[in-house]
């Protein structure tokens, strides 16, 4: 991803890899910095762990940071849920997985899913899940962005007007699509930020 929260977690792991290789520390091992005169299997081995927690905290600061900064600039999840025409489920589904991941590339950009509707009703009485009445429900695709201004420069961007080159038939669609977006306020994530 170029621009992207891609770019920032590169920058951060070779900084944590600089760090790592200049650390004079590194090449002692916990056994000789505790001043102990272990060797063999056991000063290996301490020092591999210790080298393994070392990169592992490193690596949680660098994606905490990166998504403190994310967070800081109102990260936005965009979905747009599509009422796909029974009988052309598996048409649409193709579309997404041969696309040319064109917004994979543009600024801001986090990820992309494409959710399948599986309509389904809970009875409260007896806790039990039966398909929904219907048996149709929407396709979402929904797309994660840095900020709003940055999906908004992908929808007036070349590479938005040659993703959406190809349009599906009409007769793909029970009826318009709906597009909605969403600020992300609050995570799970945070919970292991704090942990």
């Amino acid at each position: 991803m170029k621009g992207g929260s891609g770019d920032l977690i590169e920058q951060r792991l070779e900084q944590m890899m600089v760090v790592l290789v200049y650390d004079d520390n590194v090449g002692m091992g916990p056994a000789k910095r505790a001043g102990r005169s272990d060797t063999g299997e056991t000063a290996a081995y301490d020092h591999h762990a210790w080298l393994d927690r070392l990169v592992h905290a490193k690596l949680r600061s660098a994606i905490c940071s990166k998504r403190k900064a994310v967070y800081a600039r109102r990260m936005i999840v965009v979905t747009n849920r599509i009422p796909v025409a029974e009988g052309f489920e598996i048409d649409f589904e193709d579309r997404f997985r041969k696309r040319v991941h064109l917004v994979d590339q543009a600024k801001g950009f986090i990820r992309n899913e494409v959710h399948r509707p599986r309509p389904m009703k809970l009875d409260h009485e007896t806790g039990e899940w039966t398909p929904g009445p219907g048996g149709t429900g929407y396709y979402e695709v929904k797309t994660w962005w840095e900020s709003f201004d940055d999906f908004v420069a992908w929808t007036k961007s070349p590479s938005f007007a040659e993703a959406h080159r190809n349009r599906p038939p009409k007769e793909m669609f029970r009826g318009p699509n709906e597009l909605t977006i969403h600020e992300v306020f609050l995570s799970t994530d945070d919970a292991h930020e704090a942990g």
